[in-house]
């Protein structure tokens, strides 16, 4: 049976964000459009949703998935998913993130999604 490319996916943890950028949705909605123009992906829709007193949810569906950001700026931090199977490397929303949000610290994995291999993990400290 031949497998279809089920692309590639990034699942990241920043720590030590500045708590501002974390906690605005116009900045966060400016990344996320960032990314889908430098990855040249399809949007297809997005979903913002505000924690209270802080944080938020921002989820753009893209033709060729998703790319994800939960953050709690209490605590500096951000959880991010970039997954697309489009010919594009969601590295290259991952290197949009950690120039823009500036953390201190990442936790990274890349996954291939058809051999479900990591194709490598590591903690940044920067």
């Amino acid at each position: 049976m031949k497998m279809v490319d089920l692309g590639k996916h990034v699942i990241l943890n920043f720590y030590g964000c500045d708590s501002d950028k974390l906690n605005d949705a116009n900045f966060i909605e400016f990344l996320m459009s960032k990314i889908v123009e430098k990855m040249k992906v399809e949007k297809i829709g997005d979903l913002e949703y505000h924690f209270h007193p802080v944080g938020l949810t921002y989820v753009v569906g893209i033709k060729e998935s998703h790319i994800s950001i939960h953050t709690w700026p209490e605590t500096g931090e951000a959880t991010i998913d970039i997954y697309t199977c489009g010919k594009e490397s969601p590295l290259i929303g991952y290197e949009i993130l950690k120039e823009e949000l500036r953390p201190k610290k990442i936790d990274i994995i890349f996954i291939d999604r058809v051999s479900m291999k990591i194709l490598f993990q590591k903690t940044e400290e920067l």
